[in-house]
């Protein structure tokens, strides 16, 4: 049985400690850790979710390795407003039919996904009306080409975002809903 101290430990934390250190080489092909703290994190998430509606009744597909920073929406921002969490398993990961399968057996809400990953899954052969019951489809990690947004927009009833963020400023930096946008931009700053 133990007979030491009973009290709650004494709060030493404060958002300016580490969240997470994560690696990457960026431009420079080096690779290099980025030290994220809980401050950024948060600020991340309250940035990200004054722009885009993640809501405790929605889905969210997790398609990220852990060691990717855009994990962090998948994963981390979901866990803090209720989402459904959905982890496509490594069959789906690389199969565009099996990924579509579970977007649709799972009723995914949102989606957040590069746009090269979103043309394989064009390219795969399913038809992207499929994917009729997404809510909000977040592109991002690579520039997104006018051809594919432009196909996207046509078919999906969703809200169509793109997003923009090096590592180093925690995850995203920039969001612009594109939903009936002409021009590409990667927006303005979130908070």
């Amino acid at each position: 049985i133990y007979k030491g101290e009973g009290l709650n430990l004494k709060i030493i934390n404060t958002s300016r400690d580490l969240a997470y250190v994560i690696y990457t080489s960026g431009s420079t092909g080096k690779p290099k850790g980025v030290m994220i703290e809980h401050r950024a994190f948060n600020n991340f998430i309250k940035g990200m979710t004054a722009k885009i509606e993640f809501c405790g009744e929605n889905s969210i597909l997790a398609l990220t390795t852990i060691s990717f920073d855009i994990f962090g929406l998948e994963i981390l921002l979901p866990l803090t407003k209720g989402l459904k969490i959905v982890i496509a398993d490594e069959l789906e990961q690389k199969d565009s039919r099996l990924l579509a399968q579970a977007i649709i057996k799972n009723n995914i809400d949102i989606l957040q996904i590069t746009p090269s990953r979103m043309q394989l899954l064009k390219d795969g052969g399913i038809d992207l009306a499929s994917l009729r019951n997404i809510k909000h489809l977040i592109l991002g990690g690579e520039p997104l080409p006018e051809t594919l947004y432009k196909e996207l927009s046509a078919v999906l009833q969703c809200r169509i975002y793109n997003v923009y963020g090096p590592t180093e400023t925690t995850v995203w930096s920039t969001v612009k809903e594109m939903t009936g946008k002409k021009r590409i931009t990667i927006g303005k700053p979130i908070s």
